[in-house]
């Protein structure tokens, strides 16, 4: 931050209510000195504060999944339910709504607040009754009435496939994440993605061949789709009752024109 900006940074934190403090000065003297009562409580040179920590050296070993144990991924038992109702059009639909994957999430959803200060602009539920899932949210932030632009803000994420193909499941989550900011009317050229993960335990060495093959598929994607990829908060060991998750990733874009928010539904038919 420029001394020069300074006043006008703390203008901008007080109209919104954000603390801010000045923590330091850069002098270029390539060291990092913490006074505290104007004494020296730390004197660091900044080579040994970013490099000094030796590196950790990991086992990784990935094994291409041969046999599928989650019933959830059973392709042959699902082809065969799908098969016995394909005839039956209306409970194929509504056996496919029910499924976890697809049913609504309303009950969840609505105990967050999804008003960001009032420029919400496409909701987490849209269609004539305002109860069906949405593809994205559209943010408009206040003070920027005097343009068009605005942020669509996406998700992707499988799970279940994750627990067949890493490398897959994140091939998946960023086409999900991508698919759904355009089909609200975001720019596909104009796209930030931001990965989070939790996984199992890093010090196994079949658990961190995982990870592995999930950031190759990750990179791999990224380089075709040209977006800025950004890694955020990884959580290794996430277990519950001596069970891990599965493993998985989410994956967020950004990023549109106002004017262009689109709202998907089903538009019913005339007198019914």
């Amino acid at each position: 931050m420029p001394p020069a900006k300074l006043a006008r940074l703390q203008e901008l934190a007080a109209l919104w209510d954000v603390e801010v403090s000045v923590l330091g000065t850069f002098t270029g003297d390539q060291r990092l000195v913490v006074r505290y009562a104007g004494a020296v409580v730390a004197d660091l040179p900044m080579d040994f504060l970013h490099d000094g920590l030796p590196q950790r050296r990991m086992r990784a070993v990935y094994r291409e999944q041969n046999k599928i144990k989650d019933s959830r991924l059973d392709v042959p038992a699902l082809a065969a339910n799908l098969q016995s109702s394909i005839f039956n059009l209306d409970s194929s639909i509504l056996s496919l709504l029910s499924h976890p994957t697809i049913a609504s999430k309303e009950a969840i959803v609505r105990t967050y607040d999804h008003e960001v200060r009032g420029g919400t602009l496409v909701r987490p539920f849209v269609g004539p009754a305002l109860d069906g899932p949405g593809d994205a949210a559209v943010l408009k932030p206040l003070d920027t009435w005097d343009h068009d632009r605005a942020f669509a803000l996406s998700n992707g994420i499988n799970p279940l496939l994750g627990l067949v193909d890493p490398y897959a499941m994140a091939v998946s989550g960023v086409d999900e994440a991508v698919r759904n900011a355009v089909a609200v009317g975001g720019d596909p050229d104009r796209l930030s993605l931001l990965d989070n993960f939790c996984w199992g335990n890093p010090n196994l060495s079949g658990s961190a061949g995982c990870v592995g093959a999930y950031v190759s598929g990750l990179l791999r994607r990224r380089g075709r789709l040209r977006h800025a990829l950004h890694f955020g908060q990884g959580q290794p060991l996430q277990r519950v009752q001596r069970q891990a998750h599965p493993r998985h990733a989410a994956h967020l874009g950004h990023r549109h024109r106002a004017g262009h928010a689109a709202r998907r539904h089903l538009r019913p038919q005339a007198g019914r």
